[in-house]
């Protein structure tokens, strides 16, 4: 185990990173090296290789008489590579701000709920919160209208949340529990999310119209989904 916290969205980022690089190493145009050297460049250092490719690539159009449609084989690489490059700019460009709202309370909410359910089916995993917060204070989430909301973060409107961490207790295994979690319910739109969590007996059981804030026990989401099976994991 690790005592290094990680923020949410730079886990978020490592992990589509990491799903991206492995998913180009695989393509015959562009070599493991070279797409690994991108690994851990940050968004700047990506934008300005972009832009450094985009005027190669017009440069060298016209020099040699071609197209931007051109078979010219370095041309070729050159735009799959500036294709990578663009998908890799996206994801470490995601953060906060970025995000919206209502998904990732439900992402979040979903996420807690899995490592639950497996936690009660494999004991190796953690008991403890696997998200933390600036100020040390348990995990508290919500009902509202459009299911469970995580209170410790949430800011009204169109103030951005606060910030919060992946836990550093948090093994190998948990890592990869809460990774299958999140690649699984990335599948589904927001609205299903939000369906989906109103179909949980937490939010049901707390719900009511026009009252914000209603808490959600804690014991109420163990309870539930340690004998239920979140919407996205079929066994």
């Amino acid at each position: 185990m690790s005592n290094d916290k990680i923020e949410y969205f730079e886990w978020i980022k490592t992990i589509e990173t990491n799903k991206l690089i492995s998913e180009w190493e695989k393509k015959k145009n562009i070599s493991p090296e070279k797409i690994n050297s991108y690994k851990f460049k940050d968004k700047v250092e990506i934008k300005d290789e972009i832009d450094i490719l985009q005027d190669e690539l017009k440069s060298g159009s016209k020099r040699a008489g071609f197209s931007i449609y051109s078979t010219s084989a370095n041309l070729i690489n050159e735009r799959i590579l500036l294709e990578f490059l663009i998908q890799l700019l996206d994801i470490k460009s995601f953060d906060n701000k970025k995000c919206e709202k209502v998904r990732k309370h439900k992402i979040v909410y979903f996420l807690y709920g899995f490592h639950i359910y497996m936690r009660s089916k494999y004991e190796i995993l953690t008991k403890e919160d696997i998200f933390v917060f600036e100020k040390k204070i348990n995990m508290k989430f919500v009902a509202f209208e459009r299911g469970p909301v995580l209170k410790n973060v949430y800011n009204w409107g169109l103030v951005e949340d606060k910030i919060f961490y992946l836990s550093g207790n948090l093994s190998e295994l948990d890592k990869e529990v809460l990774e299958l979690g999140y690649f699984l319910l990335n599948l589904y739109t927001t609205n299903v999310l939000v369906e989906k969590s109103h179909e949980t007996d937490p939010w049901k059981n707390n719900w009511k119209e026009n009252s914000y804030y209603k808490e959600i026990k804690d014991f109420e989401i163990t309870n539930w989904f340690s004998i239920n099976a979140p919407f996205f994991y079929k066994e």
